[in-house]
């Protein structure tokens, strides 16, 4: 928990949506949920042109709704960081639920009594309700399978400390984890060329940060989130595909 005498920081999250409104629903309930002043958790919602009521029930839920036809997942996440207000930022997908009430105290915590930190990350849970092949995924903290996991460092060779919930990671250039989606902090990014580029990709986004001096991160496992990213076994395949 965070002690009363830090001051709580506006956070910011980005939320990136297509013709998924019954997720962006979950996901905006489960961030309104959080044990955190709603005064001060900014949402940006970027909408690729959804033909369903996904921007109706984002507005109604009280985000900001910006709606980019002509983007990508990719460009579009860039819109977003721009629009935020926060001093914190974390990217999120209509698929994902945040898992528990103290998320956001949580992650932000190792950012507030560590300087040196460029960002937070955390597990990605199993949820019963899920389908089994992202279940069984969630042996690894990052849902990666044996294959995908093969071509990564493993998170454990990048501790340097440990400490009360979370442990400090120093990242080497490309030599890098799996698990990028991150709760970053916005005066650090502005010092990358993350800040001035047109699309955003997973890996390379953090190895910018790394080799502008930010290589400090921190692995808070306990908050989680849900990430429904895989329908079935099939489905899973194809996203693999497409990520190799």
């Amino acid at each position: 928990m965070i002690k009363k005498k830090i001051k709580l920081p506006k956070v910011s999250f980005i939320l990136l949506t297509l013709n998924g409104g019954g997720g962006v629903r979950k996901c905006i309930e489960s961030l309104k949920k959080q044990n955190y002043p709603l005064n001060l958790i900014d949402l940006v919602v970027v909408d690729n042109g959804s033909g369903d009521d996904s921007v109706k029930i984002a507005k109604s839920l009280g985000a900001r709704v910006f709606v980019h036809p002509e983007g990508n997942l990719y460009s579009n996440w860039v819109r977003g960081l721009h629009k935020v207000k926060g001093e914190f930022v974390f990217y999120l997908e209509q698929d994902i639920v945040l898992r528990g009430r103290n998320f956001i105290k949580e992650m932000i915590r190792p950012l507030l009594v560590d300087d040196r930190l460029m960002a937070t990350f955390t597990k990605e849970w199993p949820n019963k309700d899920m389908n089994w092949a992202p279940r069984f995924l969630s042996y690894h903290y990052a849902q990666c399978d044996p294959l995908l996991e093969m071509l990564f460092l493993p998170v454990e060779k990048s501790f340097v400390e440990k400490h009360t919930g979370y442990v400090v990671c120093k990242y080497k250039d490309k030599k890098i984890p799996p698990g990028v989606r991150m709760f970053y902090r916005i005066k650090y990014l502005k010092k990358t060329p993350n800040w001035t580029t047109k699309n955003y990709f997973d890996h390379d986004f953090v190895i910018n940060c790394v080799r502008s001096g930010f290589p400090y991160f921190a692995y808070v496992p306990e908050p989680g989130y849900y990430h429904y990213h895989a329908r079935d076994l099939w489905h899973l395949i194809q996203k693999r595909t497409r990520n190799m």
